[in-house]
């Protein structure tokens, strides 16, 4: 019996699967708690996301009611926290909620801008670490986001496309009566200028026809007056550049926004055989003024074109021989990289090349035509795209590029 005892405590078989099971305990316990943490603070980075998200909105919105002027501060103040309480709902939704205080928002106005706090505590439920007593980890966070205008220098730089398609009657009404007219006999007021020796542009405007770049000057007179509303609560710059086969500086970088105002934008008047458009040429020139100037202001470019390139020889983008004078395609996007990398703000306008489908001049753009907006969006900063084809649509979509762009001055400052 002894011996039998003996031999019972000095064996050692099913150690082995005690160490094993007790090793792969810890493990799981390790791995489960591992998962808690990671899930934890998974969902710390999806508030604190939702609060920063909500907080710029909040700012953003409130700006734009001051700026229409048709409430008072402080029912301005009600809608954005409303609005941004939507927003960090709707941050959140898309996901399972946890419990969770409701978020604290408040608004400030500093006189010189608005500014929102948002301050925020959940408790995230957990499953393994539960085991052990934690039933729960707490989180909290908060965030303030501003915006003082008066505090900012800005500088707005429009670079208009000037050359022969901006000639193109402003609707189709107006392409129509310039086909009609004995002395255009075209869509488009330029292309005749060579074979008539009579200056179309002045035959279409004395007519009462209006051309795309009037058109496109215009709306860039409606932003600069609501540039001058805003004066005071910063301070701005303007300039005014022409593309056509070269950069033309039409109007220097001035604060005297008038001088952009009062400047009447004209074609690039060439003879039939050029009047092309050459983005690489001028969009390096404008990058060179740009960036060349060492100002710590915000800097914006705002480029308005139907984004055909059009050269009289083979570029990298071609994809179009139309003849030797005319190879097209469309933007390279690269060519505006140097410009958003040096923190420069690009908004590009769209106006359509729309022209009736008994025109020659479809063909212009057919084996490419699925490719300029994609490569003029890629030109844009984020949300700074816009497209049109009718007077107004040109006018509406620069203002709100110029509201997008005033908008990047609400940032987090906590």
């Amino acid at each position: 019996m002894y011996g039998a005892t003996k031999n019972f405590l000095k064996n050692s078989t099913g150690n082995v699967a005690i160490i094993t099971a007790l090793t792969l305990a810890a493990v799981i316990g390790l791995c489960g708690a591992a998962y808690d943490l990671a899930s934890y603070s998974e969902n710390q980075a999806r508030y604190s996301a939702a609060a920063d998200a909500a907080a710029l909105a909040a700012v953003s919105f409130a700006n734009e009611k001051t700026s229409e002027g048709s409430l008072s501060e402080s029912a301005i103040k009600t809608a954005a926290v409303a609005y941004a309480r939507s927003a960090w709902e709707a941050n959140l939704a898309s996901e399972a909620k946890i419990a969770e205080t409701p978020a604290t928002i408040v608004m400030t106005n500093s006189g010189a801008g608005w500014s929102s706090r948002i301050t925020y505590t959940a408790k995230f439920p957990t499953h393994f670490l539960a085991v052990v007593g934690v039933g729960a980890l707490d989180f909290k966070g908060a965030v303030k986001a501003s915006s003082d205008l008066d505090q900012t220098k800005w500088e707005f730089n429009f670079l208009i496309d000037t050359s022969s398609s901006m000639g193109l009657g402003a609707t189709s009404a107006e392409m129509t009566q310039m086909l009609n007219h004995p002395q255009i006999n075209c869509e488009f007021a330029c292309h005749s200028d060579f074979y008539s020796g009579v200056n179309t542009i002045d035959v279409a405007h004395a007519a009462g026809i209006r051309l795309r770049v009037d058109v496109v000057d215009s709306a860039v007179d409606s932003v600069i007056d609501e540039l001058e509303d805003k004066e005071g609560e910063s301070l701005f710059k303007a300039s005014l550049y022409g593309m056509a086969d070269s950069l033309e500086e039409l109007v220097p970088l001035d604060a005297n926004l008038s001088k952009v105002k009062n400047h009447v934008i004209k074609l690039a008047e060439a003879t039939a055989s050029q009047g092309n458009t050459d983005y690489r040429v001028g969009l390096a020139k404008v990058t060179q003024k740009i960036t060349g100037n060492s100002s710590n202001a915000h800097k914006v470019l705002f480029i308005v074109t139907d984004g055909v390139h059009d050269m009289p020889h083979w570029d990298s983008n071609v994809e179009t021989v139309y003849s030797s004078n005319h190879q097209l395609g469309p933007i390279d996007p690269d060519w505006c990289r140097t410009l958003k990398t040096a923190g420069v703000q690009v908004g590009v306008l769209h106006v359509d090349y729309k022209v009736p489908s008994r025109s020659p001049f479809p063909q212009f753009v057919e084996d490419y035509d699925e490719d300029i907006v994609p490569t003029l969006k890629a030109c844009a900063s984020k949300d700074m795209f816009f497209s049109a084809d009718t007077p107004q649509g040109i006018t509406d979509g620069l203002k709100a590029m110029l509201d997008k762009a005033l908008e990047a001055n609400v940032r987090l400052t906590e």
